[in-house]
């Protein structure tokens, strides 16, 4: 009995962990939208870093 405890209270923990992190993730304002942001991994063409102004 005492491990069916230990398993809900660490599910409980889990969840509560992902609701706190997707309540989160969808407050946060952002300019582009979740589906843009999750394909740039895969963009083919990613802009080039911006050069130092070093000489």
């Amino acid at each position: 009995m005492e491990v069916l405890a230990l398993t809900i209270l660490v599910s409980l923990v889990l969840a509560i962990i992902f609701l706190v992190c997707f309540t989160c993730e969808v407050i946060k304002p952002r300019k582009n939208s979740l589906e843009h942001t999750s394909l740039l991994p895969l963009d083919d063409d990613p802009t080039p870093p911006a050069k130092s102004a070093k000489n």
